[in-house]
């Protein structure tokens, strides 16, 4: 059903997978991934809360707990939100990266105050980890007091205009610093998506027609630079290939805009 684009018929199948069997983790990969799309954000944060509902019962066995709470990190970014805590669920401990983990903190957080961007690429075969580095280093990064957002692009963003980078929005607009943009660059996030009205309530709301790359580029720039004043922050995007070429090249340019700030 994914493959045909009926990703509402995908996320009822799953469904009722995960209610037949709750801790069929393949089904609820299927329904996140059905679910990540733009005006899903209500259905996603729901199923996500069922999860962690079932982790903290002790509902998966301990291999099986580890993927769901991954699975969990991989698509909260597409809602926002912050919960599942590290300790609430079993986490498996990473072996042998402590030298990489290391020398990526140095990477992003060294010259913290140089007004630079500053791009790290991590790179490697897949199933090597490094998902679960880079959300390692978020927690390490917040523990040292920036402002860590972690995004992971999704295989069906690459049919998807604007899936990526509607989710990269959500996720730093969760931000405390997010309500410092502009009536204007907020009125273009929410016609990008509209449930990001209760985010930006002031929202200039002058225009009704689907917001250009241009906008866009211009009001993810000034989201960025928001939440920047908050404290300094580190954008981390993961499975970044497999985000569309429209909102790659508005994160592109939005951050060469920045380049003078710490962001990295």
């Amino acid at each position: 059903r994914l493959e045909q684009g009926d990703h509402a018929a995908a996320a009822e199948l799953a469904s009722d997978v995960v209610r037949a069997s709750p801790d069929a983790i393949a089904a609820w990969a299927i329904r996140f991934e059905a679910l990540s799309g733009p005006g899903d954000a209500g259905r996603l944060r729901d199923a996500l809360a069922q999860l962690e509902a079932l982790l903290r019962r002790g509902g998966f066995d301990a291999a099986a707990a580890n993927e769901a709470a991954l699975l969990h990190c991989r698509y909260r970014g597409a809602t926002g939100s912050t919960s599942l805590r590290s300790a609430a669920t079993p986490r498996l401990p990473l072996v042998g990266r402590l030298p990489l983990m290391r020398r990526l903190l140095q990477l992003v957080t060294a010259e913290a105050g140089a007004e630079e961007l500053r791009v790290v690429v991590l790179e490697g075969s897949a199933g090597m980890g490094k998902s679960r580095v880079l959300q390692d280093l978020a927690q390490q990064l917040m523990r040292q007091g920036l402002v860590a957002t972690f995004v992971a692009a999704l295989p069906s963003e690459r049919r998807t205009r604007w899936g990526l980078l509607n989710r990269v929005i959500r996720a730093l607009g969760s931000r405390a610093g997010a309500s410092g943009i502009e009536r204007a660059h907020a009125g273009t996030l929410v016609r990008l998506d509209p449930e990001l009205a209760a985010r930006f309530p002031a929202a200039d709301g002058a225009s009704a027609n689907p917001p250009d790359a241009a906008e866009l580029t211009t009001a993810l720039t000034d989201l960025l630079s928001a939440v920047h004043a908050e404290a300094p922050l580190v954008l981390l995007l993961d499975d970044v290939h497999l985000g569309d070429a429209d909102s790659l090249a508005v994160l592109a340019a939005a951050l060469e805009r920045v380049a003078a700030e710490r962001v990295t």
